[in-house]
């Protein structure tokens, strides 16, 4: 999965046919976000910074430099591949997400972004005079994976977004089945309690699957 498919996701789940560029940046960064505090993972691989207006993908900006609008059909264009969210726990997180940010403009989900821990480190220790600097997957998924809340002081006034009645559950095993079913069927190497262990978390995850 890579993030133009969690964009093109974002954009199908919109009403219109595209999004501001700006409003699109910060919907991808909080699917990422709260992937990671469900799983504990990244959601995808590609690099953030934080730039003055908020944290930023950049193979995205650089498929919408220029642009102020983007449509799903322009990434397909743009990649010249069909561009998809295939697992749908994590389709699960993008409309989730969707639905609890899309109603806000691109201003305020600037300044929400700016109320986040990753993005205020990396930018309060940019070099100087950079007008960006590296903002580490591994620092968001371990903010996200700390929060209880989604709730922000921005100049508009407190907002509280209610993000967290419309994510799926978290997901408690990232392992995948087959691995579950060799831990299960392997009770001659490893101890039975271990089998066991591995038989309850392979219906676990087959329920939230």
């Amino acid at each position: 999965m890579t993030v133009f498919d969690v964009a093109s996701s974002m954009l199908r789940h919109a009403s219109k046919d595209s999004l501001n560029t700006l409003k699109l940046q910060k919907l991808v960064f909080y699917s990422f976000g709260w992937y990671g505090h469900l799983t504990g993972h990244k959601l995808f691989n590609e690099q953030f910074f934080a730039m003055p207006k908020g944290p930023i993908v950049s193979p995205l900006l650089t498929a919408h430099a220029n642009r102020s609008m983007v449509s799903a059909d322009y990434l397909e264009d743009y990649t010249q591949r069909p561009l998809a969210v295939q697992d749908p726990y994590a389709e699960a997180v993008v409309e989730a997400v969707w639905h609890s940010y899309g109603k806000f403009s691109k201003w305020d989900l600037i300044d929400m972004t700016h109320c986040e821990e990753p993005w205020v480190s990396a930018w309060a220790t940019r070099p100087a005079h950079a007008k960006r600097n590296e903002l580490t997957s591994e620092s968001v998924v371990e903010h996200f994976q700390r929060k209880t809340s989604a709730i922000y002081e921005i100049p508009a006034g407190p907002v509280e977004v209610p993000v967290l009645s419309f994510l799926p559950d978290r997901r408690v095993s990232s392992m995948s089945l087959a691995a579950l079913r060799d831990m299960e069927n392997c009770d001659m190497q490893v101890p039975v309690s271990h089998a066991a262990s591995a038989r309850e978390l392979r219906r676990k995850f087959l329920t939230i699957a």
